[in-house]
Protein backbone atom coordinates (compact mmCIF):
# COMPACT_ATOMS: atom_id res chain seq x y z
CA UNK A 1 0.00 0.00 0.00
CA UNK A 2 1.38 3.06 -1.29
CA UNK A 3 1.63 6.42 1.31
CA UNK A 4 -0.37 9.39 -0.41
CA UNK A 5 1.86 12.23 -0.54
CA UNK A 6 0.43 15.64 0.88
CA UNK A 7 -0.80 18.03 -1.81
CA UNK A 8 1.41 21.19 -2.63
CA UNK A 9 0.34 24.29 -1.33
CA UNK A 10 -1.19 27.22 -3.62
CA UNK A 11 0.81 29.46 -2.26
CA UNK A 12 3.98 28.96 -1.07
CA UNK A 13 6.30 31.86 0.10
CA UNK A 14 10.13 30.37 0.58
CA UNK A 15 12.53 32.29 2.89
CA UNK A 16 11.02 36.12 0.95
CA UNK A 17 12.80 39.41 1.71
CA UNK A 18 11.28 42.47 0.77
CA UNK A 19 13.17 45.83 0.38
CA UNK A 20 11.51 49.42 -0.53
CA UNK A 21 13.08 53.22 -0.75
CA UNK A 22 16.60 51.04 0.20
CA UNK A 23 14.73 49.56 3.66
CA UNK A 24 13.98 46.12 4.63
CA UNK A 25 10.88 45.30 5.36
CA UNK A 26 10.60 41.99 5.54
CA UNK A 27 13.23 39.30 6.15
CA UNK A 28 13.20 35.42 5.46
CA UNK A 29 9.55 35.11 5.67
CA UNK A 30 8.30 31.18 5.26
CA UNK A 31 4.28 30.81 4.41
CA UNK A 32 2.29 28.08 2.73
CA UNK A 33 -1.03 29.10 2.03
CA UNK A 34 -3.51 26.30 0.84
CA UNK A 35 -6.75 25.99 -0.79
CA UNK A 36 -9.78 27.46 1.73
CA UNK A 37 -6.64 29.15 3.70
CA UNK A 38 -6.39 32.94 4.88
CA UNK A 39 -3.63 34.81 5.87
CA UNK A 40 -4.05 38.22 7.67
CA UNK A 41 -1.05 40.67 7.60
CA UNK A 42 -1.29 43.11 10.71
CA UNK A 43 1.15 45.96 11.51
CA UNK A 44 1.34 49.71 12.36
CA UNK A 45 0.91 52.39 9.29
CA UNK A 46 4.29 52.47 6.83
CA UNK A 47 5.12 48.98 8.48
CA UNK A 48 4.54 47.52 4.59
CA UNK A 49 1.59 45.59 4.75
CA UNK A 50 0.60 46.93 1.36
CA UNK A 51 4.16 46.37 -0.17
CA UNK A 52 3.75 43.00 0.51
CA UNK A 53 0.36 42.23 -1.42
CA UNK A 54 2.08 44.39 -4.42
CA UNK A 55 4.86 41.71 -4.47
CA UNK A 56 2.25 38.83 -4.34
CA UNK A 57 0.15 40.88 -6.87
CA UNK A 58 4.06 40.28 -9.13
CA UNK A 59 3.89 44.25 -9.27
CA UNK A 60 7.43 43.96 -7.21
CA UNK A 61 9.61 41.50 -6.75
CA UNK A 62 11.24 40.04 -3.69
CA UNK A 63 14.66 41.04 -3.05
CA UNK A 64 15.57 37.53 -2.04
CA UNK A 65 13.72 34.03 -2.21
CA UNK A 66 10.65 33.18 -3.96
CA UNK A 67 6.99 33.22 -4.43
CA UNK A 68 5.70 29.28 -5.92
CA UNK A 69 2.25 29.17 -7.00
CA UNK A 70 1.19 25.52 -7.80
CA UNK A 71 5.25 24.82 -7.24
CA UNK A 72 6.37 27.21 -9.82
CA UNK A 73 8.02 30.53 -9.12
CA UNK A 74 5.84 33.76 -10.54
CA UNK A 75 8.22 35.66 -11.64
CA UNK A 76 8.83 33.52 -14.70
CA UNK A 77 7.00 35.05 -17.65
CA UNK A 78 4.95 31.84 -18.75
CA UNK A 79 3.98 31.03 -14.85
CA UNK A 80 3.03 35.13 -14.18
CA UNK A 81 0.57 35.30 -17.10
CA UNK A 82 -1.51 32.12 -15.55
CA UNK A 83 -0.66 33.20 -11.93
CA UNK A 84 -2.00 36.76 -12.50
CA UNK A 85 -5.67 35.80 -13.78
CA UNK A 86 -6.37 34.01 -10.48
CA UNK A 87 -5.51 37.18 -8.62
CA UNK A 88 -8.38 39.67 -7.29
CA UNK A 89 -7.01 42.63 -6.14
CA UNK A 90 -8.64 45.01 -4.29
CA UNK A 91 -6.71 48.50 -3.03
CA UNK A 92 -7.19 51.08 -0.99
CA UNK A 93 -7.92 53.28 -4.40
CA UNK A 94 -11.50 52.19 -5.71
CA UNK A 95 -11.26 52.97 -9.93
CA UNK A 96 -14.97 53.97 -9.55
CA UNK A 97 -16.15 55.65 -12.37
CA UNK A 98 -17.97 58.35 -11.00
CA UNK A 99 -20.05 59.09 -14.80
CA UNK A 100 -21.34 55.47 -15.04
CA UNK A 101 -24.07 53.68 -12.75
CA UNK A 102 -23.38 51.45 -9.93
CA UNK A 103 -24.64 48.56 -12.11
CA UNK A 104 -22.23 49.90 -14.94
CA UNK A 105 -19.17 49.77 -12.58
CA UNK A 106 -19.91 46.19 -11.93
CA UNK A 107 -20.66 45.00 -15.24
CA UNK A 108 -17.94 46.58 -17.06
CA UNK A 109 -15.28 44.48 -14.68
CA UNK A 110 -17.49 41.48 -15.65
CA UNK A 111 -17.40 42.16 -19.42
CA UNK A 112 -13.33 42.44 -19.24
CA UNK A 113 -13.23 38.71 -17.68
CA UNK A 114 -16.05 36.99 -19.84
CA UNK A 115 -18.56 36.88 -17.81
CA UNK A 116 -21.90 38.02 -16.70
CA UNK A 117 -24.70 37.59 -15.04
CA UNK A 118 -23.06 38.09 -12.26
CA UNK A 119 -23.21 41.85 -11.31
CA UNK A 120 -27.02 42.41 -10.11
CA UNK A 121 -26.64 39.27 -7.61
CA UNK A 122 -23.12 40.99 -6.10
CA UNK A 123 -25.12 44.37 -5.77
CA UNK A 124 -28.12 42.92 -3.92
CA UNK A 125 -25.88 40.78 -1.50
CA UNK A 126 -23.94 43.89 -0.83
CA UNK A 127 -27.14 45.92 -0.07
CA UNK A 128 -26.71 48.24 -3.62
CA UNK A 129 -29.50 46.28 -5.56
CA UNK A 130 -31.60 49.75 -5.02
CA UNK A 131 -29.11 51.69 -6.40
CA UNK A 132 -28.01 50.01 -9.32
CA UNK A 133 -29.25 52.66 -11.72
CA UNK A 134 -27.83 55.49 -9.57
CA UNK A 135 -24.56 57.42 -10.30
CA UNK A 136 -21.81 56.19 -8.83
CA UNK A 137 -20.50 59.67 -7.85
CA UNK A 138 -23.90 59.79 -5.53
CA UNK A 139 -22.67 57.12 -3.24
CA UNK A 140 -20.51 58.02 0.18
CA UNK A 141 -17.50 56.41 1.07
CA UNK A 142 -18.95 53.07 2.66
CA UNK A 143 -21.26 52.71 -0.55
CA UNK A 144 -18.04 52.69 -2.47
CA UNK A 145 -16.35 50.03 -0.63
CA UNK A 146 -19.40 47.91 -0.76
CA UNK A 147 -19.32 48.45 -4.25
CA UNK A 148 -15.16 47.26 -4.93
CA UNK A 149 -16.95 43.89 -2.72
CA UNK A 150 -19.33 43.26 -5.12
CA UNK A 151 -16.41 43.65 -8.00
CA UNK A 152 -15.06 40.61 -6.37
CA UNK A 153 -18.00 38.38 -6.00
CA UNK A 154 -18.58 39.42 -9.57
CA UNK A 155 -15.65 38.06 -10.99
CA UNK A 156 -15.32 35.42 -8.86
CA UNK A 157 -11.38 34.75 -8.92
CA UNK A 158 -9.70 32.11 -6.70
CA UNK A 159 -6.93 34.15 -4.82
CA UNK A 160 -8.15 37.55 -2.85
CA UNK A 161 -5.58 40.07 -2.04
CA UNK A 162 -7.67 42.78 0.27
CA UNK A 163 -6.09 46.05 1.15
CA UNK A 164 -7.59 47.48 3.94
CA UNK A 165 -11.02 45.61 3.28
CA UNK A 166 -13.39 47.17 6.41
CA UNK A 167 -11.82 51.02 5.86
CA UNK A 168 -15.23 52.99 5.55
CA UNK A 169 -17.19 50.02 6.28
CA UNK A 170 -20.27 49.97 9.22
CA UNK A 171 -20.64 47.37 11.49
CA UNK A 172 -23.19 45.59 8.68
CA UNK A 173 -20.44 46.20 6.25
CA UNK A 174 -17.98 44.76 8.49
CA UNK A 175 -20.08 41.91 8.73
CA UNK A 176 -20.58 41.10 5.15
CA UNK A 177 -17.32 41.37 4.92
CA UNK A 178 -16.21 38.94 7.19
CA UNK A 179 -19.48 36.47 5.26
CA UNK A 180 -18.31 36.50 2.13
CA UNK A 181 -14.60 36.43 2.81
CA UNK A 182 -15.98 32.87 4.64
CA UNK A 183 -18.20 31.84 1.50
CA UNK A 184 -15.18 32.36 -0.51
CA UNK A 185 -13.08 29.86 1.74
CA UNK A 186 -15.59 27.39 1.88
CA UNK A 187 -15.21 27.04 -2.35
CA UNK A 188 -12.15 26.28 -1.85
CA UNK A 189 -10.43 29.85 -2.28
CA UNK A 190 -7.47 31.73 -0.93
CA UNK A 191 -8.06 35.07 0.95
CA UNK A 192 -4.95 37.40 2.15
CA UNK A 193 -6.00 40.70 3.96
CA UNK A 194 -3.79 43.36 5.16
CA UNK A 195 -5.25 45.37 8.04
CA UNK A 196 -5.03 47.07 10.94
CA UNK A 197 -9.07 46.92 12.33
CA UNK A 198 -10.41 43.29 13.68
CA UNK A 199 -12.11 41.11 11.64
CA UNK A 200 -12.97 37.89 12.21
CA UNK A 201 -11.77 35.32 9.89
CA UNK A 202 -11.86 32.04 11.20
CA UNK A 203 -8.38 29.36 11.07
CA UNK A 204 -6.64 31.98 9.79
CA UNK A 205 -2.75 32.71 10.13
CA UNK A 206 -1.41 36.32 11.25
CA UNK A 207 1.78 37.63 10.06
CA UNK A 208 2.44 40.72 12.09
CA UNK A 209 5.17 43.14 10.21
CA UNK A 210 7.41 44.95 12.89
CA UNK A 211 7.50 48.81 13.40
CA UNK A 212 10.46 50.46 11.04
CA UNK A 213 11.55 53.69 10.96
CA UNK A 214 10.44 56.39 7.95
CA UNK A 215 13.22 56.58 5.33
CA UNK A 216 14.11 60.48 6.33
CA UNK A 217 14.08 59.66 10.17
CA UNK A 218 16.53 56.99 9.59
CA UNK A 219 18.66 59.23 7.25
CA UNK A 220 18.29 61.47 10.58
CA UNK A 221 19.55 59.61 12.86
CA UNK A 222 22.57 58.54 10.75
CA UNK A 223 23.71 61.92 10.19
CA UNK A 224 23.07 62.08 13.98
CA UNK A 225 25.56 58.76 14.42
CA UNK A 226 27.83 60.09 12.28
CA UNK A 227 28.31 63.37 13.89
CA UNK A 228 28.92 61.68 17.40
CA UNK A 229 31.18 59.53 16.36
CA UNK A 230 32.89 61.94 14.90
CA UNK A 231 32.56 63.90 18.24
CA UNK A 232 33.21 60.89 20.45
CA UNK A 233 36.37 60.11 18.49
CA UNK A 234 38.17 62.79 20.97
CA UNK A 235 38.70 60.55 23.61
CA UNK A 236 40.28 62.58 26.25
CA UNK A 237 37.25 65.12 25.96
CA UNK A 238 34.83 62.38 25.68
CA UNK A 239 36.59 60.33 28.71
CA UNK A 240 38.56 62.26 30.98
CA UNK A 241 36.38 65.46 31.09
CA UNK A 242 32.48 65.02 31.04
CA UNK A 243 31.96 61.97 32.51
CA UNK A 244 28.45 62.17 32.04
CA UNK A 245 27.98 58.10 31.46
CA UNK A 246 30.42 56.82 34.07
CA UNK A 247 29.28 55.70 37.26
CA UNK A 248 31.11 56.53 40.84
CA UNK A 249 30.64 54.44 43.87
CA UNK A 250 32.69 54.27 47.06
CA UNK A 251 34.15 51.74 49.34
CA UNK A 252 35.16 52.31 53.10
CA UNK A 253 36.66 49.93 55.66
CA UNK A 254 34.42 50.55 58.77
CA UNK A 255 35.60 50.02 62.05
CA UNK A 256 36.46 52.16 65.32
CA UNK A 257 38.16 55.51 64.89
CA UNK A 258 38.05 58.43 67.39
CA UNK A 259 34.92 60.20 67.16
CA UNK A 260 36.53 63.45 65.44
CA UNK A 261 38.58 61.20 63.02
CA UNK A 262 35.58 59.27 62.16
CA UNK A 263 32.95 62.72 62.01
CA UNK A 264 35.86 64.21 59.64
CA UNK A 265 35.66 61.09 57.41
CA UNK A 266 32.01 60.55 57.02
CA UNK A 267 31.84 64.26 56.05
CA UNK A 268 34.72 64.57 53.72
CA UNK A 269 32.84 60.78 51.78
CA UNK A 270 29.67 62.93 51.69
CA UNK A 271 31.36 65.49 50.21
CA UNK A 272 32.63 63.31 47.22
CA UNK A 273 29.72 61.54 46.80
CA UNK A 274 27.77 64.55 46.29
CA UNK A 275 30.34 65.79 43.71
CA UNK A 276 30.58 62.39 42.38
CA UNK A 277 26.79 61.55 42.07
CA UNK A 278 27.80 58.27 43.45
CA UNK A 279 25.31 56.07 43.77
CA UNK A 280 26.18 53.72 46.77
CA UNK A 281 28.84 52.72 49.28
CA UNK A 282 30.09 49.25 50.05
CA UNK A 283 31.44 48.75 53.46
CA UNK A 284 34.25 45.96 53.97
CA UNK A 285 34.20 45.72 57.71
CA UNK A 286 33.61 42.74 59.22
CA UNK A 287 30.84 44.00 62.15
CA UNK A 288 28.45 44.29 59.05
CA UNK A 289 25.36 45.91 60.26
CA UNK A 290 26.92 46.92 63.57
CA UNK A 291 29.56 48.42 62.33
CA UNK A 292 29.87 52.39 63.70
CA UNK A 293 30.95 54.05 60.87
CA UNK A 294 27.91 52.49 58.89
CA UNK A 295 25.68 53.17 61.44
CA UNK A 296 26.42 57.47 61.82
CA UNK A 297 27.45 56.81 57.65
CA UNK A 298 23.41 56.11 57.21
CA UNK A 299 22.74 59.23 59.43
CA UNK A 300 24.44 61.54 56.77
CA UNK A 301 23.54 59.45 53.73
CA UNK A 302 19.68 59.48 53.70
CA UNK A 303 19.68 62.60 52.07
CA UNK A 304 21.67 61.68 49.29
CA UNK A 305 19.91 58.58 48.87
CA UNK A 306 23.11 56.94 48.55
CA UNK A 307 22.48 53.59 49.83
CA UNK A 308 24.85 51.02 52.11
CA UNK A 309 25.91 47.65 51.33
CA UNK A 310 27.68 45.22 54.12
CA UNK A 311 29.53 41.86 53.88
CA UNK A 312 27.38 40.72 56.63
CA UNK A 313 24.28 41.09 58.53
CA UNK A 314 24.00 41.67 62.33
CA UNK A 315 24.44 38.59 64.37
CA UNK A 316 22.09 36.03 64.37
CA UNK A 317 21.27 36.29 60.84
CA UNK A 318 23.64 33.78 59.56
CA UNK A 319 26.58 34.82 56.97
CA UNK A 320 25.73 37.23 54.60
CA UNK A 321 25.64 36.44 51.00
CA UNK A 322 24.85 39.78 48.46
CA UNK A 323 24.43 40.27 44.96
CA UNK A 324 23.34 44.14 43.51
CA UNK A 325 23.52 44.20 40.20
CA UNK A 326 23.81 47.60 38.41
CA UNK A 327 23.28 48.96 35.25
CA UNK A 328 25.66 51.06 32.92
CA UNK A 329 25.69 52.70 29.94
CA UNK A 330 25.03 51.27 26.53
CA UNK A 331 23.57 48.40 27.99
CA UNK A 332 26.45 47.21 30.21
CA UNK A 333 26.03 45.99 33.87
CA UNK A 334 28.13 45.80 36.85
CA UNK A 335 27.62 43.19 40.01
CA UNK A 336 28.90 43.52 43.22
CA UNK A 337 28.86 40.11 45.06
CA UNK A 338 29.60 39.95 48.99
CA UNK A 339 31.02 37.18 50.64
CA UNK A 340 31.58 36.24 54.09
CA UNK A 341 35.52 35.09 53.89
CA UNK A 342 36.06 34.80 57.49
CA UNK A 343 34.37 31.33 57.21
CA UNK A 344 36.74 30.22 54.23
CA UNK A 345 39.98 30.94 56.58
CA UNK A 346 39.75 28.01 58.03
CA UNK A 347 41.08 26.39 54.89
CA UNK A 348 44.21 27.96 55.69
CA UNK A 349 44.76 27.39 59.81
CA UNK A 350 43.06 23.88 59.80
CA UNK A 351 43.14 22.34 56.13
CA UNK A 352 39.81 21.63 55.81
CA UNK A 353 36.54 24.03 55.51
CA UNK A 354 33.31 23.75 57.56
CA UNK A 355 29.75 23.46 56.32
CA UNK A 356 29.20 27.34 56.15
CA UNK A 357 32.46 27.59 54.32
CA UNK A 358 31.27 25.38 51.68
CA UNK A 359 27.89 27.05 51.69
CA UNK A 360 29.81 30.05 50.64
CA UNK A 361 31.67 28.66 48.39
CA UNK A 362 29.05 26.89 46.83
CA UNK A 363 26.55 30.18 46.83
CA UNK A 364 29.51 32.31 45.20
CA UNK A 365 29.98 29.01 42.29
CA UNK A 366 25.77 29.57 41.73
CA UNK A 367 26.06 33.08 41.87
CA UNK A 368 29.00 33.75 39.15
CA UNK A 369 27.60 30.99 36.91
CA UNK A 370 23.85 33.12 36.69
CA UNK A 371 25.56 36.39 36.03
CA UNK A 372 25.90 37.78 32.82
CA UNK A 373 27.71 41.15 33.40
CA UNK A 374 30.39 43.28 32.19
CA UNK A 375 32.38 43.89 34.78
CA UNK A 376 32.47 41.68 38.34
CA UNK A 377 33.56 42.57 41.61
CA UNK A 378 33.68 40.40 44.60
CA UNK A 379 33.90 42.11 48.28
CA UNK A 380 34.87 40.28 51.09
CA UNK A 381 36.92 41.31 54.42
CA UNK A 382 40.07 39.55 54.39
CA UNK A 383 42.63 40.12 51.44
CA UNK A 384 43.29 37.05 50.67
CA UNK A 385 47.07 37.58 49.70
CA UNK A 386 50.32 37.17 51.65
CA UNK A 387 52.97 39.91 50.54
CA UNK A 388 56.72 40.32 50.53
CA UNK A 389 58.38 43.82 51.70
CA UNK A 390 60.66 43.97 48.94
CA UNK A 391 62.94 47.67 49.95
CA UNK A 392 60.51 50.12 49.43
CA UNK A 393 57.91 48.12 47.52
CA UNK A 394 55.63 45.57 48.87
CA UNK A 395 55.10 42.06 46.30
CA UNK A 396 51.89 39.74 46.44
CA UNK A 397 53.66 36.16 46.46
CA UNK A 398 50.60 33.68 48.10
CA UNK A 399 47.23 34.13 47.26
CA UNK A 400 44.27 32.58 48.37
CA UNK A 401 43.88 30.02 45.73
CA UNK A 402 40.07 28.18 46.02
CA UNK A 403 38.85 31.65 45.80
CA UNK A 404 41.38 32.90 43.24
CA UNK A 405 40.56 29.28 40.75
CA UNK A 406 36.82 30.45 41.41
CA UNK A 407 37.78 34.44 40.45
CA UNK A 408 39.53 33.07 37.36
CA UNK A 409 37.21 30.74 35.85
CA UNK A 410 33.86 33.07 36.13
CA UNK A 411 36.11 36.26 35.10
CA UNK A 412 36.19 37.84 38.28
CA UNK A 413 37.68 41.63 37.19
CA UNK A 414 38.42 42.99 40.85
CA UNK A 415 38.29 41.33 44.78
CA UNK A 416 37.82 43.75 46.98
CA UNK A 417 38.78 43.73 50.52
CA UNK A 418 38.37 45.40 53.73
CA UNK A 419 42.55 45.32 54.15
CA UNK A 420 45.84 44.33 51.96
CA UNK A 421 49.16 44.58 51.80
CA UNK A 422 49.06 46.73 48.87
CA UNK A 423 46.39 49.04 47.34
CA UNK A 424 46.78 47.00 44.26
CA UNK A 425 48.07 43.47 43.30
CA UNK A 426 47.40 41.69 40.00
CA UNK A 427 47.35 38.32 39.82
CA UNK A 428 46.64 36.97 36.29
CA UNK A 429 43.38 39.21 35.32
CA UNK A 430 42.43 39.82 38.44
CA UNK A 431 42.97 42.92 40.60
CA UNK A 432 43.17 42.53 44.57
CA UNK A 433 42.49 46.01 45.69
CA UNK A 434 42.73 46.54 49.67
CA UNK A 435 40.68 49.31 51.53
CA UNK A 436 42.88 52.03 53.49
CA UNK A 437 43.39 50.82 56.73
CA UNK A 438 44.33 53.22 59.89
CA UNK A 439 47.54 51.67 61.15
CA UNK A 440 49.88 54.16 62.98
CA UNK A 441 52.92 52.03 63.27
CA UNK A 442 52.99 51.67 59.21
CA UNK A 443 55.35 53.73 57.42
CA UNK A 444 54.38 53.35 53.93
CA UNK A 445 52.23 52.00 51.60
CA UNK A 446 53.64 50.81 48.29
CA UNK A 447 51.74 49.46 44.97
CA UNK A 448 53.40 46.39 42.60
CA UNK A 449 53.11 48.67 39.38
CA UNK A 450 55.11 51.67 40.79
CA UNK A 451 56.56 53.12 44.14
CA UNK A 452 53.74 55.53 45.60
CA UNK A 453 55.50 55.95 48.83
CA UNK A 454 53.40 58.45 51.84
CA UNK A 455 53.22 58.55 55.41
CA UNK A 456 51.13 56.32 57.95
CA UNK A 457 49.13 59.49 59.01
CA UNK A 458 47.83 59.31 55.21
CA UNK A 459 46.66 56.01 54.70
CA UNK A 460 43.41 56.04 56.59
CA UNK A 461 40.83 57.14 54.31
CA UNK A 462 38.16 55.71 51.57
CA UNK A 463 38.40 54.69 47.57
CA UNK A 464 36.15 56.29 45.21
CA UNK A 465 35.64 53.99 42.06
CA UNK A 466 34.73 54.97 38.25
CA UNK A 467 33.05 52.39 36.06
CA UNK A 468 33.06 52.77 32.51
CA UNK A 469 32.31 50.92 29.72
CA UNK A 470 36.21 50.33 29.41
CA UNK A 471 37.85 50.70 33.06
CA UNK A 472 37.69 50.47 36.22
CA UNK A 473 39.64 53.29 38.03
CA UNK A 474 40.08 53.65 41.58
CA UNK A 475 41.35 56.43 43.39
CA UNK A 476 42.74 56.25 47.04
CA UNK A 477 41.19 59.50 48.57
CA UNK A 478 43.21 60.46 52.17
CA UNK A 479 41.81 62.67 55.20
CA UNK A 480 43.55 65.35 54.01
CA UNK A 481 41.56 65.08 50.86
CA UNK A 482 44.29 64.18 48.62
CA UNK A 483 44.14 61.43 45.97
CA UNK A 484 47.56 59.61 46.66
CA UNK A 485 47.24 56.35 44.49
CA UNK A 486 45.42 55.72 41.33
CA UNK A 487 44.67 52.02 39.90
CA UNK A 488 43.02 51.76 36.65
CA UNK A 489 41.69 48.08 35.44
CA UNK A 490 41.08 47.84 31.81
CA UNK A 491 38.46 45.91 30.04
CA UNK A 492 39.50 42.64 28.54
CA UNK A 493 36.81 42.40 25.65
CA UNK A 494 39.30 42.84 23.27
CA UNK A 495 41.87 40.76 22.21
CA UNK A 496 44.12 43.99 23.08
CA UNK A 497 43.95 45.46 26.03
CA UNK A 498 43.23 49.67 24.78
CA UNK A 499 44.44 52.47 27.18
CA UNK A 500 44.23 55.77 26.76
CA UNK A 501 47.42 57.78 25.63
CA UNK A 502 49.94 58.24 28.62
CA UNK A 503 48.97 61.93 29.07
CA UNK A 504 46.27 61.84 31.26
CA UNK A 505 47.66 63.28 34.03
CA UNK A 506 45.82 66.55 33.37
CA UNK A 507 42.74 65.31 32.49
CA UNK A 508 42.83 63.51 36.37
CA UNK A 509 43.94 66.73 37.95
CA UNK A 510 41.08 68.31 36.65
CA UNK A 511 38.50 66.12 38.02
CA UNK A 512 40.23 66.08 41.67
CA UNK A 513 39.56 69.67 41.17
CA UNK A 514 36.09 69.12 40.07
CA UNK A 515 35.70 66.41 43.18
CA UNK A 516 37.18 69.61 45.07
CA UNK A 517 40.03 67.07 45.73
CA UNK A 518 44.08 67.35 45.97
CA UNK A 519 45.76 65.57 42.80
CA UNK A 520 49.23 64.32 44.43
CA UNK A 521 50.72 61.54 42.12
CA UNK A 522 53.34 61.96 39.57
CA UNK A 523 52.37 60.93 35.97
CA UNK A 524 52.49 57.01 35.68
CA UNK A 525 53.34 54.96 32.58
CA UNK A 526 50.32 52.81 31.93
CA UNK A 527 50.32 49.05 31.77
CA UNK A 528 48.43 45.90 30.62
CA UNK A 529 46.47 44.80 33.25
CA UNK A 530 45.66 41.38 31.14
CA UNK A 531 49.26 40.28 30.59
CA UNK A 532 51.61 42.60 32.16
CA UNK A 533 52.52 43.82 29.00
CA UNK A 534 53.90 47.30 28.84
CA UNK A 535 51.95 49.23 25.98
CA UNK A 536 54.32 51.44 23.36
CA UNK A 537 52.15 54.62 22.90
CA UNK A 538 52.16 56.61 19.78
CA UNK A 539 49.64 59.86 19.33
CA UNK A 540 48.76 60.97 16.08
CA UNK A 541 45.99 64.17 15.77
CA UNK A 542 42.26 63.42 15.71
CA UNK A 543 40.24 66.66 15.18
CA UNK A 544 42.95 69.33 16.77
CA UNK A 545 43.26 67.17 19.49
CA UNK A 546 47.06 65.79 20.05
CA UNK A 547 45.64 62.77 22.76
CA UNK A 548 42.83 61.88 20.10
CA UNK A 549 44.09 58.23 18.15
CA UNK A 550 46.34 56.31 20.25
CA UNK A 551 48.80 53.21 18.67
CA UNK A 552 49.19 50.37 21.01
CA UNK A 553 51.27 47.11 20.07
CA UNK A 554 50.01 43.54 21.16
CA UNK A 555 52.45 40.81 22.52
CA UNK A 556 52.95 40.00 18.80
CA UNK A 557 54.15 43.26 18.03
CA UNK A 558 50.90 44.20 15.60
CA UNK A 559 49.93 47.93 15.37
CA UNK A 560 46.40 48.36 16.49
CA UNK A 561 44.42 51.38 16.18
CA UNK A 562 42.12 52.62 18.50
CA UNK A 563 39.65 55.47 18.02
CA UNK A 564 37.97 54.79 21.56
CA UNK A 565 34.43 55.80 21.82
CA UNK A 566 33.72 55.62 17.90
CA UNK A 567 31.93 52.11 17.94
CA UNK A 568 29.19 52.79 20.49
CA UNK A 569 26.75 55.11 18.31
CA UNK A 570 26.94 52.60 15.52
CA UNK A 571 26.16 49.47 17.48
CA UNK A 572 22.91 51.18 19.33
CA UNK A 573 21.93 52.28 15.57
CA UNK A 574 22.45 49.30 14.39
CA UNK A 575 20.84 47.46 17.61
CA UNK A 576 17.84 49.86 16.90
CA UNK A 577 17.25 49.39 13.51
CA UNK A 578 17.43 45.83 13.31
CA UNK A 579 14.09 43.87 14.13
CA UNK A 580 13.56 40.10 14.39
CA UNK A 581 12.12 38.12 11.54
CA UNK A 582 8.54 38.01 11.39
CA UNK A 583 7.09 34.75 11.44
CA UNK A 584 3.47 33.38 10.74
CA UNK A 585 1.57 31.87 13.60
CA UNK A 586 -1.42 29.71 13.46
Amino acid sequence: MSLRKPPLPRLLLNNVSCMRNAQQILRHVNVSIHDGGALVLTGTNGSGKSTFLRMLAGFSRPSAGEILWNGHDITQSGVFHQYKLQLNWLSLKDAVKDKFTVLDNVQWFEVLEGKQGNSLPALELMGLGRLAKDKARLLSMGQRKRLQLARLLAIDRPIWLLDEPSVALDDEGVKLLEYIIADHRKKGGIVIVATHLPIKIEDAMYLRLPPRFPRRMTLVLLCFAVYLALNLGQPQKAIYQNRALDLYFISVRGGFRPLKQQTHLLRLMEKVAKTSKAIFVVNTSELGEDDPLMQNGTVLFPSLKVPWYTTRTKEGHGASCFLEQIKLPYGRTLDIIGVDTGSLQELVRTGSLSESGQNQLHWLTRTLEATNSNWRMVVGFHPLVVCEEKKEELEGKQFYEPLHHIFQRFGVNVYLSAEGCTNHVQHGNIAYIGNPTPRENESYVASVNGKSVFNGELVNGFLLHRVSSLEIVTYFISLAGEVVHRTVIQQRDDPTTLIPSINTAGHEQEEAKRLGLKFTLENEAPRSVKSGVLLEGVRFPWRGDPDGLFVTRSPKRQPVVAAMAMRVPFLCLIRALSEPPPSASP
